[in-house]
């Protein structure tokens, strides 16, 4: 997350909120809002699911990710 703040220097003087959740609670927002989660300090797995929705129209731009390959092939990586 710390990356955020190398493109957009600006959010490091922006408050941050907290928004506790209870397990199996679910957090709706929009794909551009800033947001993270602390580590997870339990012996379970933490499961997300992304939905994006996209005005009628728009068309596939032809870039797989808009993540770096280097940043995607570590991702799950222990």
């Amino acid at each position: 997350m710390d990356g955020i703040f190398q493109v957009y220097p600006q959010l490091a003087s922006a408050k941050s909120v907290a928004a506790p959740m209870k397990a199996g609670s679910c957090s709706f927002h929009n794909g551009l809002t800033v947001h993270g989660a602390g580590a997870n300090m339990t012996s379970g797995y933490r499961r997300a699911m992304t939905c994006a929705y996209m005005p009628d129209g728009n068309a596939y731009n032809g870039q797989p990710n808009v993540l770096p390959d280097a940043y995607v092939k570590q991702l799950g990586r222990r």
